[in-house]
C-alpha cells in the first residue's frame, strides 16, 4: 500500500513540474490516453489498470523539453522539428528515471511510439517485445489524437478514428488490443 502512495506522490511531484511547461490541450490528452488506456486493461481484465492509467498520465512528459513553439505550430514540421518531437519519449525516460519511485512507468514512457512492425522509435522495437502497458496506451494516443482537434488538422470521427486503428492492426498496433479497444464502443 505505501509503494503504491508513494508511486502517485511520485507522478504528481514529476507531472506536476513538467506540465507546467505543456499546453492545456497536451495535459487533457494525457488525461484523455491514461482513460482510454485503463479502459483497455480493465476489460482485459488486467489487475494492473490503476499502473495503466497512471502510466498513461506521464507517456508525454518529454514533451515539457520541447520548446512550444514546435509542439503548437500550426503548420507542417520541418525534418530537424519532426526529429526533436521523435526524441520526447528519451526526453520523458530520463526526467523519470531521475525518481525511484517513477522506475516502474520508464520503459513505458520510453516505448509508447514503438509499432507492432518494428518501424517505431525510438528503439525499433517488435511485437510482443514492447511491453504490453505501451502497446494499450499506444492505441489509445492515436485514438484520442486522431479524434481531438489539432492546430495542425481537424479530429475526425469517433468512427474514423476506430476504421483507423483496424486499418493499422499489426503493423502499427497489437491486433488484439485494437480488438479489445473496438469492442469498448459496441458495449
Amino acid at each position: 500500500m505505501l509503494k503504491k502512495q508513494t508511486t502517485f506522490l511520485g507522478i504528481t511531484d514529476l507531472s506536476s513540474l513538467a506540465y507546467l511547461d505543456l499546453d492545456m490541450d497536451t495535459r487533457d490528452h494525457c488525461y484523455k490516453v491514461a482513460h482510454y488506456a485503463s479502459a483497455i486493461a480493465v476489460a482485459m481484465g488486467n489487475q494492473y489498470s490503476c499502473q495503466v492509467f497512471l502510466a498513461a498520465l506521464l507517456h508525454d512528459i518529454g514533451k515539457s523539453k520541447i520548446p512550444k513553439e514546435i509542439l503548437c505550430k500550426p503548420g507542417e514540421l520541418t525534418p530537424k522539428e519532426w526529429e526533436l518531437i521523435k526524441r520526447h519519449p528519451v526526453m520523458g525516460y530520463h526526467l523519470i528515471k531521475e525518481n525511484p519511485s517513477l522506475m516502474p512507468f520508464k520503459e513505458i514512457v520510453l516505448y509508447h511510439h514503438e509499432r507492432f512492425d518494428g518501424k517505431g522509435y525510438p528503439c525499433g522495437l517488435m511485437g510482443y517485445d514492447i511491453p504490453l502497458t505501451a502497446r494499450m496506451i499506444s492505441i489509445a494516443d492515436a485514438f484520442d489524437t486522431m479524434t481531438s482537434t489539432r492546430v495542425y488538422r481537424e479530429q475526425i470521427s469517433v468512427e474514423q478514428a476506430l476504421q483507423e486503428l483496424i486499418h493499422c492492426s499489426g503493423t502499427q498496433f497489437d491486433p488484439e488490443l485494437v480488438r479489445i479497444f473496438v469492442d469498448l464502443f459496441k458495449e
